[in-house]
């Protein structure tokens, strides 16, 4: 097989990361791989790229020799670059846009027909584009990701080809294999969808986020009102002290949440038969149940972290058998922070196996174990905790009910969901 020139523009984070990967997978492949731009001159010419084992080569004779031309440079950039340099780009060479533009005409695929339709003096149709070897690959993968790749790594890094020629999508496909990465061919018309993917910071994530930041918001309001308004703390007392019970509160809320959408799911299923179309509003629920768990798992370590900070006779006097000076624990200090520590492993231990480069390696039972038994048990474990904290105080001596109480409330209705769902499924 002839070996085929691979060519970089760019120098930035983006072709650091290709270069990388193309070292670390490609050794003996038939691909020579160079990096250029138009600040390479002659005396950078032949000289490694950041280590790697490609080289740097000067701008002219690089873009004459190109098979593969990888676009390593902005959106923005991608007209210019066609205009100055469309005629010495060899007509056969596939040219891959690694770029992420969002806006209108940053892309290879419409500058190329822009510069090109200009050059031919024809008019392009709106919405069309000429015939041309372009292909969009490796946009889907951060600069940063590649660089932590190692020649040691057994999993491949995944990237989306999607164009309008089937041969140069082939020819792509052959590159991103022997750099290292599995690839998948998908529409062309999904390339904006793709691209907005990689813009947007994902709308489970977003959604996950407002509906915590409501849950937090409220606990925030009701524990001012109750300790500082009612109860008559001084302001002091608020940035650990007071702020500490509403983020508990939330952690123990967005748990719930998230526990609940699977078992209202599966309430529907034994009710109306696993064939039950799932109502939009559900599915949307469903899909940030994760997202909804792990925000939770950051608002327990950092009501934890502000809980040890805290924990003396002064502030929880409940805890300690002498309130007025340094002694051993009282049971209920002890058992609450067992049923504490134990939840926080249990649920950091579920939050470890959401990780993708953890969940991926489990089995269908593991993953049922551990998004089953464990996590309920996490859950209660952390409900105990607030339970044995309030459990003689629950009827409120504020006119407003305590926070142990009011933090309780979401977690018993996923409780009791969970209870109807399990009698339910008995003899299923």
């Amino acid at each position: 097989m002839a070996t085929k020139n691979c060519v970089i523009v760019g120098t930035g984070d983006m072709a650091h990361g290709l270069a990388h990967m193309f070292s670390c997978n490609s050794s003996y492949s038939s691909y020579n791989m160079v990096v250029t731009s138009p600040k390479v001159n002659d005396g950078l010419n032949g000289s490694t790229f950041h280590g790697t084992t490609v080289t740097l080569r000067s701008f002219d004779e690089a873009i004459a020799s190109a098979d593969i031309l990888i676009l390593a440079i902005p959106g923005s950039a991608m007209t210019n670059f066609f205009r100055d340099n469309l005629d010495r780009i060899n007509k056969d060479a596939v040219i891959v846009d690694v770029s992420n533009s969002m806006k209108k005409g940053e892309n290879a695929f419409d500058a190329y027909s822009k510069v090109y339709m200009q050059n031919s003096g024809a008019e392009l149709k709106e919405g069309g584009n000429v015939n041309m070897r372009v292909v969009k690959a490796f946009y889907d993968c951060g600069a940063v990701y590649l660089l932590a790749q190692k020649s040691t790594c057994k999993t491949p890094v995944s990237t989306n080809i999607c164009g309008t020629d089937l041969d140069a999508i082939s020819v792509v496909a052959d590159l991103a294999k022997a750099m290292g990465f599995t690839s998948r061919i998908v529409p062309l018309s999904s390339h904006s969808s793709q691209i907005s993917h990689q813009n947007s910071l994902g709308n489970e994530w977003v959604r996950a986020t407002l509906v915590i930041g409501v849950v937090f918001v409220l606990t925030e309001v009701y524990c001012i009102i109750r300790y500082h308004h009612i109860k008559g703390y001084p302001g002091h007392r608020y940035p650990l002290n007071v702020n500490q019970k509403a983020i508990g509160w939330t952690a123990s809320a967005g748990f719930a949440l998230s526990l609940m959408a699977g078992t209202i799911a599966r309430i529907i299923h034994a009710v109306s038969g696993k064939g039950k179309t799932l109502s939009p509003t559900l599915v949307r629920y469903l899909e940030i149940r994760k997202h909804l768990g792990i925000l939770s798992l950051f608002f327990t370590v950092w009501h934890s972290l502000m809980s040890m900070l805290l924990l003396n006779a002064s502030y929880f006097s409940d805890f300690f058998l002498d309130k007025t000076k340094p002694s051993k624990m009282s049971w209920r200090g002890e058992l609450s922070l067992f049923f504490a520590t134990t939840g926080f492993m249990l649920l950091t231990t579920t939050g470890i196996c959401s990780l993708p480069s953890v969940s991926r390696e489990m089995t269908k039972k593991q993953w049922a174990f551990v998004f089953g038994p464990l996590v309920w048990l996490g859950f209660l474990c952390a409900m105990a905790h607030i339970w044995v904290i309030g459990m003689d105080g629950w009827e409120g001596t504020t006119g407003m009910p305590g926070v142990t109480l009011m933090s309780s409330l979401i977690p018993f209705v996923a409780i009791a969901l969970k209870l109807i769902q399990m009698v339910l499924s008995i003899g299923q």
